[in-house]
């Protein structure tokens, strides 16, 4: 499984204590430190790898702002008390053999040899950037690699923060075999590009739907 905004590792630690083996993707390096205590503590260095890295459509280097009061609200391009600057890169160039290239002051040089391993679960949260991080998972998709997701999805942070056109998301996403759900209930297609989205980028709307 991947898990992309890792935060405390929450998911990772549920997963590997269920037998998966995790990719935690978490760019804040006082997370990565609490991520590693839990695996410690827990036995699972085997289960959990841990890549400080920031996950989006291209790579380049970000900023990801935070406050220190909670850094889980953290995020590209957010404003914060703090930030770090880490590398950004693509689960596709990940999972299909393409390695990041270095930037100059990148911390880490490489990650794990994932190329040709079968994705069972993805989560992401990512606070605003989650339709970002599909457009980077876009191939794994075609290939049929990810059969179950989780996916923080905020029309309003598509357009904006994410810069990505977000009924083209969930074209996308309806057509290659998933679904939106809002309160345990599946919504139509149609629902959502004539009413949900419209009045969640108008501001009308304040609800939360994930996939």
């Amino acid at each position: 499984m991947l898990d992309i905004g890792s935060n405390l590792g929450i998911f990772s630690l549920i997963g590997a204590d269920r037998g998966c083996h995790a990719l935690a993707f978490e760019p804040l390096s006082e997370n990565i430190h609490r991520i590693h205590q839990s695996m410690k503590v827990n036995g699972y260095d085997g289960r959990i790898m841990l890549a400080q890295h920031a996950v989006g459509k291209s790579f380049k280097e970000v900023s990801v702002g935070f406050r220190p009061s909670n850094p889980g609200a953290s995020g590209i391009d957010l404003g914060g008390s703090k930030s770090e600057t880490v590398l950004q890169i693509t689960i596709d160039a990940l999972l299909l053999g393409k390695n990041p290239p270095v930037f100059p002051g990148a911390k880490e040089k490489g990650l794990p040899p994932l190329t040709g391993q079968y994705i069972n679960f993805v989560k992401v949260d990512t606070e605003g950037y989650d339709v970002a991080v599909v457009h980077g998972i876009v191939r794994t998709f075609v290939e049929g690699k990810v059969p179950l997701m989780l996916i923080e999805f905020g029309p309003g942070d598509a357009e904006g923060t994410a810069g990505c056109h977000s009924v083209e998301f969930v074209e996308f996403m309806y057509k290659n075999g998933y679904a939106l759900w809002e309160w345990g209930y599946r919504v139509p297609l149609e629902k959502l590009t004539k009413e949900n989205i419209p009045e969640a980028i108008s501001g009308e709307s304040h609800r939360a739907t994930r996939t």
